[in-house]
Protein backbone atom coordinates (compact mmCIF):
# COMPACT_ATOMS: atom_id res chain seq x y z
CA UNK A 1 0.00 0.00 0.00
CA UNK A 2 1.43 3.46 -1.04
CA UNK A 3 1.35 5.42 1.96
CA UNK A 4 2.13 8.63 0.05
CA UNK A 5 -1.99 7.92 -0.79
CA UNK A 6 -2.91 6.96 2.79
CA UNK A 7 -1.88 10.72 3.71
CA UNK A 8 -3.20 11.92 1.08
CA UNK A 9 -6.88 10.43 1.21
CA UNK A 10 -6.43 11.48 4.61
CA UNK A 11 -5.81 14.87 4.53
CA UNK A 12 -8.58 15.26 1.51
CA UNK A 13 -11.55 13.59 3.82
CA UNK A 14 -10.40 15.53 6.57
CA UNK A 15 -11.16 18.77 4.73
CA UNK A 16 -14.50 17.48 3.10
CA UNK A 17 -15.75 16.79 6.48
CA UNK A 18 -14.94 20.21 7.69
CA UNK A 19 -16.36 21.70 4.70
CA UNK A 20 -19.79 19.58 5.02
CA UNK A 21 -19.87 20.12 8.91
CA UNK A 22 -19.51 23.99 7.78
CA UNK A 23 -22.36 23.37 5.39
CA UNK A 24 -24.71 21.93 8.23
CA UNK A 25 -23.51 24.30 10.88
CA UNK A 26 -24.92 27.01 8.54
CA UNK A 27 -28.22 25.27 7.05
CA UNK A 28 -29.22 23.89 10.40
CA UNK A 29 -30.48 20.83 8.94
CA UNK A 30 -28.21 17.47 7.91
CA UNK A 31 -29.84 15.31 4.90
CA UNK A 32 -29.51 11.32 5.02
CA UNK A 33 -26.71 11.68 2.22
CA UNK A 34 -24.98 13.98 4.28
CA UNK A 35 -25.04 11.57 7.15
CA UNK A 36 -23.67 8.43 4.69
CA UNK A 37 -20.45 11.13 3.76
CA UNK A 38 -20.13 12.16 7.07
CA UNK A 39 -19.88 8.11 7.89
CA UNK A 40 -18.23 7.43 4.77
CA UNK A 41 -15.01 10.53 5.67
CA UNK A 42 -14.90 9.35 9.57
CA UNK A 43 -14.25 5.98 8.17
CA UNK A 44 -11.54 6.98 6.20
CA UNK A 45 -10.38 9.01 8.24
CA UNK A 46 -9.56 6.55 10.81
CA UNK A 47 -8.66 3.56 8.61
CA UNK A 48 -5.78 5.98 7.30
CA UNK A 49 -4.52 7.05 10.78
CA UNK A 50 -5.24 3.62 11.70
CA UNK A 51 -2.75 2.15 8.55
CA UNK A 52 -0.29 4.88 9.56
CA UNK A 53 -0.02 4.53 13.14
CA UNK A 54 0.49 0.27 12.34
CA UNK A 55 3.03 1.19 10.07
CA UNK A 56 5.12 3.53 12.61
CA UNK A 57 5.18 1.20 15.44
CA UNK A 58 6.49 -1.51 13.09
CA UNK A 59 3.88 -3.55 11.46
CA UNK A 60 4.75 -4.42 7.81
CA UNK A 61 2.49 -6.16 5.85
CA UNK A 62 5.58 -8.60 4.85
CA UNK A 63 7.33 -10.68 7.52
CA UNK A 64 10.88 -12.12 6.28
CA UNK A 65 12.01 -15.44 7.82
CA UNK A 66 14.82 -16.27 9.66
CA UNK A 67 14.75 -19.96 10.16
CA UNK A 68 11.18 -21.03 7.97
CA UNK A 69 8.99 -19.80 11.44
CA UNK A 70 6.79 -16.78 11.01
CA UNK A 71 5.41 -14.52 13.61
CA UNK A 72 1.93 -14.16 11.82
CA UNK A 73 -0.56 -14.79 13.56
CA UNK A 74 -4.24 -16.02 12.88
CA UNK A 75 -7.68 -14.36 13.10
CA UNK A 76 -8.10 -15.24 17.23
CA UNK A 77 -4.53 -13.67 17.66
CA UNK A 78 -2.42 -17.08 17.95
CA UNK A 79 0.81 -18.01 15.94
CA UNK A 80 0.18 -19.28 12.89
CA UNK A 81 1.56 -22.25 11.81
CA UNK A 82 3.35 -23.62 8.89
CA UNK A 83 5.29 -26.56 9.80
CA UNK A 84 8.33 -24.48 8.52
CA UNK A 85 7.44 -25.28 4.91
CA UNK A 86 7.01 -21.30 4.32
CA UNK A 87 9.78 -19.62 2.39
CA UNK A 88 10.37 -16.18 1.83
CA UNK A 89 7.61 -13.70 2.38
CA UNK A 90 4.56 -13.77 3.44
CA UNK A 91 2.01 -10.86 2.14
CA UNK A 92 -0.83 -10.39 4.97
CA UNK A 93 -4.13 -11.17 3.07
CA UNK A 94 -6.03 -8.68 5.25
CA UNK A 95 -7.35 -5.59 2.70
CA UNK A 96 -9.71 -4.33 4.89
CA UNK A 97 -8.26 -0.59 5.64
CA UNK A 98 -7.11 -0.40 1.63
CA UNK A 99 -10.81 -1.37 0.62
CA UNK A 100 -12.65 0.60 3.36
CA UNK A 101 -10.21 3.02 1.92
CA UNK A 102 -11.13 2.76 -1.64
CA UNK A 103 -15.23 2.74 -1.11
CA UNK A 104 -14.81 5.52 0.49
CA UNK A 105 -12.80 7.52 -1.71
CA UNK A 106 -15.25 5.94 -4.77
CA UNK A 107 -18.64 7.60 -2.35
CA UNK A 108 -16.61 10.62 -2.14
CA UNK A 109 -15.37 10.94 -6.17
CA UNK A 110 -18.99 10.23 -7.38
CA UNK A 111 -20.53 13.23 -4.82
CA UNK A 112 -17.93 15.61 -4.94
CA UNK A 113 -19.17 18.59 -7.33
CA UNK A 114 -15.60 20.41 -7.78
CA UNK A 115 -13.50 18.84 -11.15
CA UNK A 116 -10.05 19.43 -9.23
CA UNK A 117 -11.19 17.71 -6.22
CA UNK A 118 -12.24 14.89 -8.17
CA UNK A 119 -8.80 14.98 -10.31
CA UNK A 120 -6.87 14.78 -6.45
CA UNK A 121 -9.53 11.92 -5.37
CA UNK A 122 -9.17 10.22 -8.41
CA UNK A 123 -5.17 10.14 -8.09
CA UNK A 124 -5.66 9.26 -4.74
CA UNK A 125 -7.69 6.31 -5.57
CA UNK A 126 -5.65 5.01 -8.47
CA UNK A 127 -2.57 5.54 -5.97
CA UNK A 128 -4.05 2.99 -3.60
Amino acid sequence: MNMEAVHMSCEIADRELDELIQKVKDSKSISRGDIETIKDLLKIIYYAKTTTAMEDAGYSRNYAYDDGYSNRRDSMGRYARDNGESAGRYTHANNGDRDHIIHGLDNMISSVKDDHMRKILEKARQEM
